[in-house]
């Protein structure tokens, strides 16, 4: 029974995810339907309708008189809608229409914008007509109802003047004989005034009465109110199955969440990036602010760093599910993170098809990994970065954030990624730092990841939330063959065009604001001399803080390292 609920839940659950997500679509359908109804009904041509309605009795007033202990045999829905038949003949529509003296309306109109009912539980025939003009619906209901109790009358004494007309041509017939006073003519005389007598009553209690007649007309189109509701109705309706629809239709993640379940690893956050602009198209992307968005960059740092420390690793590949510029701004902004807590961190390039990181740090044109001799330290490669804290201050006792570029030259990865170079540096930096974050190739370079992964000890995945999930399913196969250990995934989002904007305006802010001299023989981030100073300033700040760049001097291992 408890497994049964946690599966309605879980359900439930799903359905309400649908709900929130696609809140937006079903939102507007709910919003457009309705006005379109009110929009509709009030284009309309509005509608009047009258009523009046007419006693009718089965059993006529002679029938009474000759049977007074007959009653009606046949059924009364029966009769009833025999009568509301008898209304809708030509005949009494004609009458009314004539009777009526509206202009402009035919015995044919009448019919089709009128109806006569009827009621199984009484006696009443409730006569409505439809017309744009009340005064005209309440003058034709009128007129409809009285006609057809006109009509019924006719129907009812018609026996009796078929009757008294054929008495009438006997007696005619009879005194033309000269038979005026014979016993035969006295009979047919005083049958003919029974009849008479007869027909006077039954004209006078005919069996329909008019007995309400309309007072007034009221108005039954357009109904908006009514529309306005159901519109509301249709609108959520089409708005939940739009949404349940593009729900099944769509083929990317929903959530960082499901990306890291399809993925079968460890959420470790979701954290914004920055794309390029059209204006950027031959320029690196900028790190991210180190205010409010970087939040979550610090939040994604500890957790990685717990995983870390769990499974003692020191080294970390970072890979993408695809080919993901995104993967370099996290991977540079993991690396800030990290530093900025304390951590020793070496940040090497490998992702030879995309090397973005020396971009993101300003060096370019920087000796790479590749220049690297084979009996020579790593001294000559590794750039060491000062990175302050948002504040302007010193960071942490022990941060450190130096970087290995892939450097100018691009060699072919299938010969690099396999040379003693790289093996020498993936087993060489991890001793000179707390833990090695590796900017690798992706999932969809399969063999080169599968190279680096070979030799790094831990494995972490950057990937866009909304992924598809064929792209996702296909990552997931690649890393089961990886013999890394897999730490977990980071999620991507696109930061905001406002986001982008504020980022842009505090770089360009603190780029004429702080002057804060570096030593001549620092080289620093895009600087340039100050005259008759000998020092040099930082004039270019891509990431909202102070990035200085210097070169490790000496052979021996730095402070901070393992």
């Amino acid at each position: 029974m408890s497994e049964q609920r946690v599966e309605e839940e879980s359900v439930l659950g799903e359905w309400l995810g649908v709900v929130s997500r696609q809140r937006w679509l079903i939102l507007a359908a709910v919003l457009i339907t309705p006005l379109l109804a009110f929009t509709v009904s009030e284009s309309q041509q509005r509608i009047y309708q009258a009523t009046a309605q007419v006693l009718v009795n089965e059993q006529t007033a002679s029938a009474a008189v000759l049977n007074p202990g007959s009653s009606a045999t046949s059924p009364p829905d029966r009769f009833a809608a025999t009568q509301a038949a008898l209304a809708r003949v030509a005949t009494v529509a004609e009458r009314a229409v004539k009777a009526a003296g509206v202009p402009g309306r035919s015995a044919a109109g009448l019919l089709a914008n009128s109806s006569v009912s009827s009621d199984p539980s009484n006696d009443l025939l409730t006569f409505s007509v439809s017309d744009p003009v009340p005064a005209a619906a309440q003058r034709l209901a009128n007129s409809y109802a009285r006609q057809f109790t006109v009509y019924r009358r006719t129907l009812d004494t018609a026996g009796l003047s078929s009757a008294i007309e054929d008495t009438q041509q006997k007696l005619d017939a009879l005194a033309a004989a000269g038979s005026s006073g014979s016993a035969l003519y006295l009979q047919l005389k005083a049958n003919e005034r029974d009849l008479e007598a007869l027909r006077t009553l039954e004209a006078a209690g005919s069996g329909a009465v008019v007995v309400n007649r309309s007072d007034g007309a009221s108005q039954t189109e357009p109904k908006t109110a009514r529309n306005v509701i159901l519109g509301l109705l249709v609108g959520l309706a089409l708005g939940l199955v739009a949404a349940f629809l593009r729900e099944s239709l769509d083929v990317r993640v929903r959530s960082a969440e499901e990306l890291a379940e399809r993925l079968g690893m460890r959420l470790l956050g979701e954290v914004p990036v920055l794309g390029r602009s059209r204006s950027e198209t031959e320029q690196p992307a900028r790190l991210l602010e180190p205010s409010a968005p970087t939040g979550k960059f610090t939040l994604a740092a500890g957790n990685l760093e717990i995983a870390r420390n769990q499974h003692g690793v020191g080294s970390i590949l970072v890979t993408s599910v695809d080919d993901e510029e995104d993967k370099s701004q996290v991977v540079a902004n993991l690396a800030v993170a990290l530093s900025r807590m304390g951590v020793s961190v070496i940040l090497l390039d490998l992702d030879l098809a995309q090397p973005n990181i020396a971009g993101l740090f300003g060096l370019g044109g920087q000796p790479g990994l590749h220049a690297l001799a084979p009996d020579e330290e790593f001294d000559s490669v590794l750039h060491a970065v000062d990175v302050p804290t948002p504040g302007g201050g010193v960071g942490p006792e022990g941060a450190k954030l130096e970087v290995v570029t892939a450097g100018t030259a691009r060699p072919l990865p299938v010969q690099f990624l396999w040379s003693s170079t790289v093996v020498k540096a993936l087993a060489g930096l991890p001793d000179r730092c707390d833990v090695l974050l590796v900017n690798g190739p992706p999932l969809a370079r399969g063999g080169e990841a599968l190279r680096i992964a070979g030799l790094a000890e831990g494995l972490l995945v950057v990937a866009p939330v909304h992924a598809r999930r064929a792209r996702v399913s296909d990552g997931r196969h690649a890393l089961e063959a990886f013999p890394a250990r897999a730490l977990g995934v980071i999620a991507t989002r696109k930061a905001s065009h406002l986001s982008r904007l504020r980022s842009g305006l505090t770089a360009a802010v603190r780029q004429d604001t702080e002057q804060q001299p570096v030593p001549a023989d620092r080289p620093s981030l895009g600087g340039e001399s100050a005259e008759g100073t000998g020092l040099r300033r930082p004039t270019l700040v891509k990431s909202g803080y102070r990035v200085s760049i210097k070169r490790t001097q000496g052979s021996s291992p730095p402070a901070g390292g393992r």
